[in-house]
């Protein structure tokens, strides 16, 4: 909730019941196209094990999503929350 003062040449702002921290949200990474970081075995190759290791991950994190209308991989980062 917010209150509002203002003057004819000033305002100032007033919350109430703010968080302390922001909310988490996951944040897509996208890497390499799917047909690139896996082979026809369904393995990864070494773009997809560079990529997620990059973001210290493993290559079975990685998440295969259609972007552009084609397979893209990609990793969900959950980053610290800052403070408000």
């Amino acid at each position: 909730k917010s209150v509002v003062f203002f003057t004819p040449r000033r305002i100032a702002v007033l919350f109430r019941k703010m968080e302390d921290y922001e909310k988490r949200m996951p944040k897509r990474i996208y890497g390499p196209p799917a047909d690139m970081a896996f082979d026809n075995n369904g393995k990864p190759t070494s773009a997809a094990i560079g990529f997620a290791k990059s973001y210290n991950k493993v290559p079975s994190d990685l998440k295969i999503a259609i972007k552009k209308d084609k397979k893209v991989c990609y990793l969900e980062i959950k980053e610290k929350p800052k403070q408000t």
